[in-house]
Parts: C-alpha cells; structure tokens; sequence
C-alpha cells in the first residue's frame, strides 16, 4: 500500500508543474460541481457577498471587512457586472489556487526540496476547513489563508535581503490581510513579537523599516476600519460581542477560562486533521533534525497561538471554531515537513496520501450533493429562493426595495430579483443600494419574530406597514419534496420612495 502512495505521489508532485496542474485540476472539480452539478441556492457567506455588491463601501459590517466584496465586484466587471453564484464560485476557486501558490513560494524558504515545498503547500487540501468548507464557504477566511500564506512569503524574503521594495510589499501585505479578515492583526503582532525575540531579526525589528511597514499598512487598512467606527463608536464592545457572547448566569471566571482554555486547544488539534496525523505517521520513517531557520518560523507559531490563548483571560473568549486557527497554525505543514530528510521516499508517500484524500472529498460532495437532500445538514445551499421570488411577482412586486434582517434570505433573493433594491437592516446605511422609487416590502424567515422585523425596517426605511397584511410563501428545499422552507412578508400598496 505504502508502495501505491509512493507511486501516485511521485508521479503527482515530481515537479512543482505537476503539482501545479494537479491542484489545477482540483480546483476546476470543485467548481464544476458547484456551478452544474450541485443545487444553485446560495450558502450563508455567498449570499453576503451578492447582498453586500450591490454597492462599494468601505465597509459593510463589522464582522467582516469588505476586500472579499470589492474582489466579487472587480471579477465580475467581465462576466457582465453582477455579483451571482458563478462569481463567488469562480473567486473562491481564484483564492484557493492563490493560497497554494503563496504557500509553496513561503515553504521554498525554510525547505531545501521543492517535492518536500509542494507537499507541504497541498497539505491544506486535507484539512476541513480549507479542504472542505472553504469549498462552498467562508469566503473571508479563505481571503485571511491567502494574505497569512503571502505574508509568510513575503516577511522570509525581507528577512533574507532587506530591502525598500520588500519592505514596502510586506506593509501592503499586512493591509491586505486586515482589509480580508481583522483577526490578522494577531499574526502581524506575532511578527512583531517574534522579531524582536530573535537574535537574527532584533536589528531588522529595531530599525526604520518597523515604522515604514506600519504606515503602509495603515494607510491601506483604516479608512475601512474608521468606517466602522464611525458607525459603532465602541470597537472595544463591538469587539466583545463577537469574541465572547454574554455568558450563562451561573458560570463563574474560573469555568469561563477552564471552557475557553478547552475550546482553544480542541481548536487547535482539530484544525489540521486528518492531514496531522497523516504526516506524523507516514513521514516518522524520514524524521531528521530540522532545517535551519525553521526555529524563527515556529516561534512565530508559538507567539501567535499564545496570543490566541490569552483572549480567553483578556476577552473572555470561550469559544474557538477552528477557522480562527488559520492565523496561528497555517505554516505548520512548513513546520513539519522540515523535519523530514530532504528527498525521502516518505515524502512522496504523503505526497500520494493527500491525492486519495483530495479525490475523496471531491467525490464525498459529489455524493452528498446529489443524495435528494438526505444529508443536507442546515440546507443552506437548498433555499428555495426563486419559488420565493416568484411569490413576489405573483403578490404584484415589480420594482423597488426589499428590506431583509436575514442576509442569507437577502442574499438569494437578490439573487434571483435583479429588479430589486435589497436592504440589509443590519448593514449600515451608507453600505445600502442608492434609493429610488419602487414599492416597499419587508420579508423574513418563518421562525423569525416578525414584529420585531417589520418595527426595525419602517423605522429604517421612513415607511408604515401596520395595514398591510402579512403573506406567508413555503415551498420545497431544492432536492428534496419533502421539506419546506417558508418566508413571510409585508409589500406596501402602490410605489413611493424607500429611504
């Protein structure tokens, strides 16, 4: 068997262009399946990106920063100018490739074998999150992969010959990375921290380039993020409440650190599997002393996921998706493969590994996707938005603006209502569409606490719908007869002007 893998791998990853066109290959899978194969509803973080390009804003909400939104809304400028499904699918494909790229050029740093490089690179392909969810999700994160990899690509290169020119591609990197997800400012606090505690990078920390690299980056990133302040005067609480939601009445500071504390480290092992264990235990016959310089590397690591650590005694964080360990834990493949003897056959074993592994998943979503919904978990790719659009039409909407507090409703229904002028009630107002003239409707979920919808969107919108009466639409999930989703909803007699 050991014997197969090897083959598969060297045949696979002999070269970096055959691991190039490998990966290549992969990517086009992937997108083929989503765009002709799976169901064409949109997920929760695709919706947000259609929602959110109806318009350029400096900022859409806090949650995320918005260079995933402008990067939907620049690809679709040839593809006739609409942010739809093909162009978050065709994106996210872009920055999976993107992310492989940056990754292997950050590994052929630290790795004397461009074999030992590529492997590494492909690793991400056999984990969840990178190799499964970022797939048909998290757009945000994959964006955050792509600017931690480039990151890591460019801080080596500055390392081995400062220059101006490094020094300043470094700055734009960092900007770039919090412009994609604000949790890289922890990595670029590592950098900092790690810098100024090895011996190697003290100087290079202590001299004019620090402050240069500082300035880029801000001048890249804070107009978007005094955009947000300008709405939520209180980053230090916006940010509380997305780090720590309100704990239970009856936890006390020592369970809230004990769950937090457990939460990280289960983060933290669960995020590289199942390639982690795969690596320790066919690369264990190959296992040498580390390359030099890697020490740097790994201090980083270790600095970055003590920051992480320390936002459950400081932030009261008790909670950790795996996602987060993007940030900390994205050059560990780096990390491991130098450890392994340059050129060994268990490399190429690995290598073949991540193939079947990479071959399953395509093959498990295919399966997944075309089982009639049996396995759709929260169907989320499975609205039913255009039986829900259609209900629109049929209750005589024509035109104008569709207030939503549900952005994954908003999201496919603008999808499917190109006439409308979508609103997203959590978004602040200089992120919505310009206003115009048009009717007025207010929809939601099923389930949602509708008076609490309808009062926030006529104070939002300088509307009244007290009269008009609430219509209720339900229809089949795609793929499967089955089940129901339904959304209720207000639309105001006659066209006025919606602010």
């Amino acid at each position: 068997m050991l014997h197969r893998l090897r083959l598969l791998g060297a045949l696979a990853f002999a070269t970096p262009a055959r691991a190039a066109l490998l990966l290549a290959t992969l990517l086009l899978a992937h997108t083929a399946l989503r765009l002709w194969v799976l169901p064409q509803g949109l997920g929760y973080d695709d919706a947000e990106q259609v929602l959110s390009a109806q318009t350029w804003a400096l900022a859409y909400r806090f949650e995320q920063p918005p260079l995933v939104t402008w990067l939907a809304k620049l690809l679709a400028i040839p593809l006739g100018g609409t942010v739809d499904l093909t162009v978050v699918t065709l994106l996210r494909a872009a920055m999976l490739g993107a992310l492989y790229v940056f990754l292997y050029l950050a590994a052929r740093n630290w790795l004397e074998d461009p074999v030992a490089s590529v492997v590494a690179a492909a690793s991400l392909s056999a984990t969840y999150t990178l190799g499964w969810l970022a797939f048909a999700d998290l757009p945000h994160s994959t964006l955050l992969a792509v600017m931690v990899a480039a990151a890591l690509w460019l801080w080596a290169r500055l390392i081995e010959r400062p220059s101006l020119a490094r020094t300043l591609a470094f700055g734009v990197a960092c900007g770039l990375g919090l412009l994609a997800k604000w949790n890289f400012v922890v990595l670029a606090a590592g950098f900092l921290l790690a810098g100024l505690a090895h011996p190697r990078t003290r100087p290079l920390v202590l001299s004019w380039r620090t402050p240069l690299i500082m300035v880029t980056t801000g001048l890249i990133a804070a107009p978007a993020a005094l955009a947000v302040l300008v709405d939520h005067p209180s980053f230090a609480e916006l940010t509380r409440g997305v780090l720590a939601p309100s704990p239970t009445p009856e936890a006390t500071a020592a369970t809230a650190w004990a769950d937090g504390l457990g939460a990280f480290a289960l983060s933290a092992l669960a995020f590289p599997q199942p390639w982690l264990a795969l690596a320790l235990l066919l690369l264990w016959p190959a296992r040498t002393r580390a390359r030099a310089g890697t020490g740097l590397l790994g201090l980083v690591v270790l600095v970055v996921l003590l920051l992480h650590a320390l936002l459950v005694p400081l932030a009261g964080v008790t909670s950790f998706p795996e996602r987060w360990m993007i940030v900390p834990l994205l050059p560990l493949p780096i990390l491991v493969l130098a450890l392994a003897a340059p050129a060994h056959r268990q490399v190429q074993v690995l290598g073949g590994a991540l193939v079947v592994v990479a071959v399953a998943v395509l093959v498990l979503r295919a399966g997944i996707g075309l089982t009639d919904a049996a396995y759709c978990g929260k169907c989320r790719t499975r609205v039913p938005a255009e039986a829900f659009a259609g209900a629109l039409r049929n209750a005589g909407f024509v035109g104008g603006t569709i207030a939503v507090t549900d952005m994954h409703l908003g999201g496919n229904l603008a999808h499917h209502l190109p006439e409308a002028r979508l609103v997203a009630l959590g978004f602040p107002e200089r992120a919505w569409p310009e206003p115009g003239l048009g009717q007025c409707v207010v929809a939601w979920p099923e389930g949602a606490r509708g008076e609490r919808v309808l009062a926030r969107a006529e104070r939002a919108l300088g509307v009244s719908l007290d009269d008009v009466q609430t219509q209720r639409v339900e229809a089949p999930i795609l793929g499967a007869s089955d089940r129901v989703q339904a959304m209720a909803f207000r639309l105001a007699p006659g066209a006025g002007r919606c602010r």
